[in-house]
């Protein structure tokens, strides 16, 4: 009976449990969301300039509205990946997107996408649906994509680059003098940045006062210029006299805060996104900062609505007239907007394990506890819940569709970077191996594993195999066996636990390769062995345990 429970906490290793997805990065455009789960990037919602990076264009696919891995544009293959590295930040615009990759320790960027003003970076105005990369010189720390611009923070000096159409190169260094960069945020068609302990902003418009500039510069300016401070009555780039600490921009509006204040923010004020006197009217705005509130991270500004964390809650304000605000009503005629902060409705989800939030056109997503829940908009699938309903309410999104692999698609459906392994279909099913080997849509179907008479005092389990050690030291394996991690002499799959080896301590396994200590302290391992992992001086796939070292007490 052991043995079966073994069998059973396999199941949630491969996915099934979803506990192999954890979120860490949220990014909401204007139809499209982007994340970074466990190290890979999935993206949903609209395709229609190829925004969601599988490699499809709007002819093959417009909508998602469920997960999809990005294309890793070396191997072809859909892995949420790029050349097998992960991925530590995304960042999406109105139609296009942009991720860090860590290659060899340094932060590339690749973009993918609408690119009709070279928002891609790529010295063209050429549009795709595989990630291209950004250069090949400048490494990056931070991205922020505005509706048809790109910036990032480089890691020379932690200056700030940005790239659209017009550069001489792909990557155009903003102002040299300004360096030691901590935050980079943009908006719909402007960009702000901490420079040096102030803050300054840019852009092709200042119609709305989102430069926070007190209407120096009226049609924008092109250079960081520091935004006003009342405090100070000058463009001395701080907050009320103070070192600003926190930095968020989004549609025509820039939030800023410092450690010691509440929120300020300017720019439009149609939906009382600031909510400063005479906001909610059409042309209403601000070019000076405003007191918003006692609001920190996690923060986001979207379109034309805000959230930020106050007493441990989340709160939005502004337009919700798709739900975007998570309380539950929707404001579906005229006031469009919510003047008082709406608490977001927390009822599925622990309020105090909010660790990041993204707000998009109408939509917003938040990282909960790993988990990605999303509300608002979701006309085009972007809050990734497999339908196109809007919610008023915050969504789970579930990342477990992906977890068999489909064989003969060449995808790699559960995203372990393999495709379509140990697929033979028409062949018998493989108990235990969550995959659906004999291709009748079923993964594992009509598998019982038989049980071992003999209690288990240690089991371990991979995405593949099994393996059991008794109470009488004999160590039993089943499963996926394409590389002999079986250790039964044979690469043929094993549906049932095989006695491979007695007078067993201790195992464990890796990527198929299963190594266990005797209770003499020698170390035994089969399996995998393309880069010498089973450690007995060959590259020789091994189906046997082979003795490797002795006096080893851990594995």
């Amino acid at each position: 009976m052991k043995f079966i429970i073994s069998i059973i906490l396999f199941f949630c290793a491969a996915g099934v449990c979803n506990a192999e997805w954890v979120a860490t990065d949220i990014a909401a455009g204007q139809y499209h969301t982007c994340a970074v789960i466990s190290s890979k990037v999935f993206c949903w919602g609209y395709n229609s300039h190829g925004q969601i990076g599988n490699g499809e264009s709007c002819a093959a696919e417009c909508e998602y509205n469920t997960p999809q891995l990005i294309l890793d544009p070396n191997s072809g293959v859909k892995t949420g990946q790029i050349g097998g590295y992960n991925i530590t930040k995304v960042a999406v615009g109105d139609n296009h997107s942009c991720a860090i990759v860590e290659v060899g320790g340094n932060g590339q960027v690749f973009c993918w996408g609408r690119n009709d003003e070279g928002q891609l970076g790529t010295a063209d105005v050429v549009s795709s649906a595989n990630p291209r990369a950004v250069g090949t010189e400048t490494y990056f720390s931070d991205i922020a994509l505005s509706g048809n611009f790109s910036c990032g923070t480089y890691a020379e000096n932690n200056g700030v680059a940005c790239w659209r159409l017009g550069n001489n190169s792909p990557v155009q260094k903003i102002d040299g003098t300004l360096n030691s960069v901590s935050a980079i945020s943009t908006g719909h068609n402007h960009a702000c940045a901490i420079f040096e302990n102030k803050v300054s902003c840019w852009g092709d418009s200042n119609s709305w006062g989102q430069l926070g500039d007190n209407g120096t510069h009226g049609s924008g300016i092109l250079t960081p210029y520091p935004i006003y401070d009342p405090a100070t009555t000058s463009n001395s780039g701080l907050v009320n006299d103070k070192i600003p600490s926190l930095l968020k921009a989004g549609g025509y509006n820039t939030f800023v805060k410092s450690s010691e204040e509440n929120l300020w923010g300017f720019g439009l004020l149609d939906m009382c996104q600031v909510n400063a006197t005479g906001c909610g009217t059409e042309s209403a705005f601000t070019n000076v900062m405003v007191n918003a509130g006692d609001y920190e991270e996690p923060l986001a500004v979207g379109y034309k609505h805000v959230c930020g964390t106050s007493a441990g809650s989340l709160f939005c304000w502004g337009n919700n007239n798709k739900g975007q605000l998570g309380g539950g009503s929707v404001n579906a005629s005229s006031p469009y907007y919510q003047q008082t902060p709406v608490s977001v409705d927390s009822s599925v989800y622990d309020d105090d394990m909010v660790t990041a939030v993204s707000a998009g056109f109408e939509h917003t997503c938040a990282i909960v506890a790993g988990k990605i829940y999303c509300w608002g908009d979701n006309t085009h699938g972007q809050l990734g819940d497999g339908t196109t309903t809007s919610r008023a309410v915050p969504t789970l999104i579930n990342f477990d569709f992906e977890a068999t692999e489909i064989c003969g698609d060449e995808i790699d459906n559960d995203g372990d970077g393999f495709i379509d392994e140990e697929c033979n279909c028409g062949s018998e099913e493989i108990c235990g191996d969550d995959l659906d080997n004999d291709c009748n849509g079923v993964a594992d179907d009509g598998c019982e594993a038989d049980a071992i008479a003999k209690s288990v005092r240690h089991s371990v389990n991979d995405f593949h195999n099994v393996c059991s050690i008794t109470t009488d030291d004999i160590l039993y394996c089943n499963g996926s066996n394409a590389y002999g991690a079986v250790g039964d002499g044979t690469t043929t799959h094993q549906p049932a636990p095989f006695a491979a080896l007695t007078d067993v301590n201790a195992v464990s396994h890796g990527d198929r390769l299963t190594c266990a200590i005797k209770n003499n302290g020698d170390l035994y391992c089969t399996g995998r062995n393309n880069h010498g992992q089973v450690g007995i001086g060959n590259t020789t796939t091994q189906n046997t345990f082979q003795y490797v070292t002795d006096n080893v007490s851990q594995i």
